[in-house]
Order: C-alpha cells, then structure tokens, then sequence
C-alpha cells in the first residue's frame, strides 16, 4: 500500500466517525506507525512511497482506537507542551496548551528570587505527566545556560507530588527523558500530606512557590460531557473536582499557609467560570490575599496567582 492510499482510507474512516480533522489526524498516526522521526513534510512529498504490511497493520490498529474517541496522544504516546516532547499514557491526564500559562508565569516569579543567595523551593502538587515542572527547570537551565550548572542545582529545589503512584512514574519517565530527574524529588501524596513526614526534607520545609494544577472539572462533565472531548479515557482521578469542581481546591486552600514560605507564592490553574469561586474560598476561610488573573491563549481567564496569604487574625 502506499502512503497515498492509507491517507485516503484513514481520512475516510476517521471523516465517518466524526473527528474534528480527519485529515490531520490521518497523517499524525500514518507517521506515528512509519516512525523515523519523519515530518509531516516528508509524508506529503513522498505519497508513492509503499509501506510495508506490518506498518499498514499498525495503522489500521490506531484508525480503529481513534474510532472509538481515544486521544491521538495516547495513541501516539507523544504530547507537545511548551515546546518540549512528553510521553503520555491513560494513567495521565493529557497536556492542554491552556496549562502553558502556568510555566510561563513560575519564571516570570522566579527569575527575580533567583539572584537572592538563599535557596528556592518550588513544589508542584497534581504533577501528572510532570509536564509543567520539566518545562520550568528546562526554561531555567536555558535561562541560565552561561551560568555554573553547579550553582544551578544548589539553587533550587523542586518537589513534585501526585496521589497516583502510576502518574508519578509516568513523570519520572518524562525527567529520565529530559535528563533532570536528579534535579526533582517525586513524592505520592494526597496533597500536602505525605510532605509532612518525609526523611530527605528538614522538618518544617516552607515553600517559595507553590504551583497546583488540581483536579477541577465538575462531575458532571466528565460523564456528560461531548465524546470527542475524550475525557472518558484519561483517570478521573486527575479531573474530577467534585460537583462543581472545588472540592479539591477548598482543601488545598485549609491547608497550604502551613507550607509557605514568607512572601511565598501560590499559582493555580482552574475554569474561566471558577475564578469568584476560588476568590470566595479564600474570604470564607478568613484569609487576607492579593491576587492577580491571568488568562491563556483563548483570552480565557485561566490561572491565579496568589501573594501575601495570611489569617485575617493574624
């Protein structure tokens, strides 16, 4: 068979099922199968070119997941996000271009505490894929690529923590792959507490930045919500935030003065619709706060970043 003829019969059984894109969506699993890092540029200008049967067997077995909604991206076990590569799988929830708001502000708050001689400490809770701390400490080291490594790893300290232990090994695997996972300690904890007790941190270990991509979608919508959207593949565990989707969220916020340092920093992702909702968390529970919004690529309000927290009676 070739390249030209899959592409026609991927095309139209993925135009019958009713993706979005069918023809993009051929051409990114015709490649993932061929493999050889080849370009979409390659696979257009070599359409004659035959491909073997095995390669044709493989095709058809990604057309046929595809089919049934599964994302490309654990098809493909590939995710792009802030333009790093990462492997994906269903015990991770998938990179949105909407979290990338997350990496951009963390070095925006870093770079300026970097030139401070005390050290950092920056932890991510709900890591998953660790997409979001990579992309941080891979920002950083090109940032300071001029510098001395050595002063780069005294520097900072990064935590990443996730309940799921198979989400943190899938994180572990992304930090192998990007070479810096001597730079991060994984911990599985349940938000702060396994923090509490762990040998390798001083007692009482405050944090200079703490960036939290929680569980925020409403139950609802994870069951309800359009297939194609393919929510029902990726771990509802890393999605569902209760039913209105702060549930997670009013716990993390009980708890995370404990953890932070003086004029520490608080970053969080959540839904445009949700931002009064967190902002009503911090009042219910009597805290004094200044806060910023900031929004993604959609023009959507997506991340608040959250300064000076403290107990009205304190």
């Amino acid at each position: 068979m070739q390249i030209s003829q899959a592409l026609q019969k991927g095309f139209q059984d993925l135009q019958n099922t009713g993706v979005s894109n069918p023809h993009l969506e051929a051409e990114i699993l015709l490649l993932a199968t061929i493999g050889q890092n080849r370009s979409r540029e390659w696979l257009l200008a070599n359409t004659d070119y035959s491909i073997s049967d095995e390669t044709v067997k493989q095709f058809n077995s990604f057309l046929k997941r595809r089919k049934k909604f599964e994302p490309i991206a654990f098809i493909t076990n590939r995710k792009q996000f802030y333009g790093y590569d990462f492997y994906v799988d269903n015990r991770v929830l998938i990179p949105r271009p909407e979290s990338e708001i997350l990496v951009e502000k963390s070095i925006g708050i870093i770079q300026k505490p970097y030139l401070l001689p005390t050290t950092y400490y920056l932890l991510e809770l709900g890591t998953g894929s660790g997409c979001i701390i990579i992309s941080i400490i891979k920002e950083l080291q090109k940032i300071r690529i001029n510098r001395d490594r050595d002063l780069f790893i005294k520097k900072f300290q990064f935590t990443a923590t996730d309940i799921s232990q198979n989400a943190l090994n899938v994180a572990l695997k992304n930090a192998k792959k990007h070479d810096i996972d001597k730079l991060i300690s994984f911990v599985q904890s349940d938000l702060f507490e396994q923090l509490q007790d762990r040998t390798d941190d001083p007692p009482g270990r405050l944090y200079n930045l703490i960036i939290a991509n929680l569980p925020y979608v409403p139950s609802y919508w994870i069951q309800d919500g359009p297939t194609e959207y393919g929510l029902v593949h990726e771990p509802k565990i890393s999605m569902d935030g209760g039913p209105e989707g702060m549930d997670i969220y009013e716990r993390f916020f009980k708890e995370v003065p404990k953890y932070l340092a003086p004029d520490g920093i608080i970053l969080i992702e959540c839904e445009d619709d949700q931002i009064d909702k967190i902002l009503c968390i911090l009042k219910d529970l009597n805290y004094n706060f200044s806060h910023q919004i900031f929004k993604d690529y959609n023009n959507l309000q997506r991340a608040i970043q959250v300064d000076n927290i403290s107990s009205s009676g304190a």
